[in-house]
């Protein structure tokens, strides 16, 4: 026998299936044959049409800046530095550079300059804490292509997944140097290295209190001998009086 395919555009296949199972499973006022058609139903739903349930919608997360993939430990990418002949010795010195941009605490300056020394690249490194990862954002928002600070040409931003995964001088220096994690991971692993400390003296405390718990047993151990020891005593001196006041003068 060959089976009836229904049509049901008029109808959620949810909501069907459920008004068919609701009254197969009983109603005093439905009819012995309504609730046979209905489980007939609900089995036809089940078991021929189960393509036309309503599956869940897959949302996908909003990007934000914690699910982000960022450069860790957080570096700033500057680009267009010009050698000056004014400026030469400074602009090669590692310094010049960490004290020009103190005021957002880098920890080092790394140059990359080209074949001829006249242009160069610079990677600059952030504290790998979440303060790390404000001074750099704040280095971005300064030296940002769109908001460039005073008339020099340089321009930075903070190196981000599309620049680790650059071909060229950029990309080699981050794969090599950095990894890749979101702001939500580096917050975790801080979590996680603020915890630590704390375990690690609960187990301590644990440990002294173990022994403190050996030496009190021992102490006990001995209060006890020393009891005994004391009470043995007190009987031989009393047998040693209960003697000598038997024997006489």
């Amino acid at each position: 026998m060959e089976h009836l395919k229904l049509s049901i555009p008029n109808f959620k296949y949810k909501d069907l299936h459920q008004h068919a199972s609701g009254v197969s499973k009983g109603s005093s006022n439905r009819s012995a044959k309504q609730k046979a058609n209905h489980l007939a139903l609900k089995l036809y739903l089940e078991n021929e049409l189960p393509d036309e349930a309503e599956k869940p919608l897959k949302v996908a997360a909003p990007i934000t800046e914690e699910n982000k993939l960022f450069c860790w430990p957080w570096t700033g990418i500057l680009v267009n530095i010009v050698k000056e002949s004014d400026s030469a010795n400074d602009f090669e010195d590692t310094e010049y550079w960490i004290k020009r941009f103190s005021k957002y605490k880098p920890e080092d300056v790394e140059l990359l300059w080209d074949a001829e020394k006249r242009t160069a690249k610079a990677f600059v490194t952030f504290n790998n804490s979440l303060i790390g990862l404000k001074n750099g954002m704040e280095f971005e928002k300064a030296f940002g292509a769109e908001n460039p600070s005073g008339s020099s040409s340089i321009h930075a931003w903070l190196a981000r997944a599309n620049d680790f995964e650059l071909q060229g001088p950029i990309g080699d220096y981050l794969r090599m140097n950095r990894d890749l994690k979101t702001v939500s991971e580096v917050e975790q692993e801080v979590a996680k290295t603020r915890k630590r400390p704390l375990i690690e003296l609960a187990t301590e405390i644990d440990m002294r209190n173990e022994n403190l718990d050996e030496l009190q047993t021992k102490c006990n151990q001995k209060t006890m001998s020393l009891s005994r020891t004391m009470e043995e005593i007190n009987n031989i001196q009393q047998d040693f009086r209960e003697e000598k006041k038997t024997a006489g003068p």
